[in-house]
């Protein structure tokens, strides 16, 4: 029972040591994707980093982040984008999951 029990918690912490966190590059409000290179390491359940770059007639706002969850947004002139590995919501974006109105 023992040696079980050891082997367990050994197994545990390799596990652990093993896993990695998503990093995503992130921001907030910014008027161009080259202001966006903030690197942040993402929650364990944010498996997504995503994009997001609303059009207006005030010009672009690009805001990135991590999320658990990738939707396309349901508001006109909004453009969304995810990835899945570290680091890829970089620019130019292109070959990413788009998730586009």
């Amino acid at each position: 029972m023992k040696v079980l029990c050891g082997t367990l918690l050994v197994a545990a912490m390799l596990f652990g040591l093993a896993y990695s966190a998503l990093q995503c590059f992130t921001c907030g409000g910014s008027a161009s994707p080259m202001n966006c290179l903030k690197k942040t390491k993402c929650n364990k359940d944010e498996t997504y980093c995503k994009t997001e770059m609303t059009f207006s007639e005030e010009g672009l706002d690009v805001s990135k982040t991590c999320t658990s969850a990738c939707a396309p947004s349901p508001v006109p002139g909004v453009v969304v984008m995810c990835c899945q590995k570290n680091l890829c919501n970089n620019v130019p974006p292109t070959g990413r999951k788009k998730a586009m109105t």
